[in-house]
């Protein structure tokens, strides 16, 4: 396993870093509940760095979200923690896919084993997402764990989906953010991973994906009007039965 931390030293370098650490999230991220896996689908980042002059008014800045790898339980939701000691952060959980695995040996001495993930459920909205983990802990022994997964040791089920970078939602005005600065950051990234699967130029299957965006709409209009994504007409058509107006 391997760790991506922020770079609280200015501004531009935690910026970047933030992009670095979501991808990792994303691409790379293992959320287990004893013997439930999962991957996050949806988060938000919440920071406060006086270094990198970035005191979001929306962060809790809780002593938990100084530490690095903690698990935050807060009225919004949960949240795992990037801090340093001084600086803080919590990426906020919104949406997570619960995962199957299969195994396929590939030596012939049996010693290669191919971990593959395949979704089996979609769990949208903080609240669901935290009643989810929650859910499956037990009386007694317990394992909740989340770690980076090296390129090398599995394939997720659709490894080519697109990382949409966007404002965070919910958020209320606040006193020292009046022109909301904070609240309009892009720090919301959420995975698009696509309901179905083009067979020809007419046919569509589902793509074995039970994946739920809330306000997709409103998300597919983003990503259709985002340069570095690139989406067109076609890749929407993959999420929902029509085209967009």
């Amino acid at each position: 396993m391997f760790d991506i931390k922020l770079n609280f030293e200015n501004k531009k370098q935690l910026e970047a870093s933030i992009d670095q650490l979501a991808k990792a999230i994303a691409y790379h991220g293992i959320l287990k509940i004893n013997d439930k896996t999962y991957q996050i689908t949806d988060f938000e980042f919440y920071i406060n760095s006086g270094t990198a002059e970035t005191k979001d008014p929306h962060t809790y800045n809780h002593n938990l979200q100084k530490e690095y790898g903690k698990i935050y339980d807060h009225k919004s939701g949960l949240d795992l923690t990037f801090g340093d000691g001084s600086n803080a952060v919590g990426v906020l959980l919104r949406g997570i896919v619960e995962l199957f695995t299969s195994y396929s040996e590939g030596k012939e001495d049996g010693q290669d084993i191919s971990q593959n993930y395949f979704v089996k459920n979609h769990f949208a909205s903080p609240h669901k997402v935290r009643t989810e983990i929650i859910s499956n802990l037990k009386w007694g022994e317990n394992m909740l764990s989340f770690d980076f997964m090296k390129p090398d040791q599995g394939n997720y089920p659709n490894p080519n989906f697109k990382l949409l970078k966007t404002n965070r939602v919910n958020l209320t005005t606040k006193p020292d953010d009046p022109e909301h600065v904070y609240m309009d950051k892009p720090l919301r990234y959420v995975s698009m991973i696509p309901k179905y699967k083009k067979i020809d130029e007419s046919e569509y299957i589902l793509n074995g994906n039970p994946m739920k965006i809330p306000t997709i709409e409103k998300l597919l209009k983003l990503a259709l009007n985002d340069q570095e994504l690139k989406f067109t007409q076609e890749d929407i058509r993959l999420f929902v039965d029509y085209k967009l107006k």
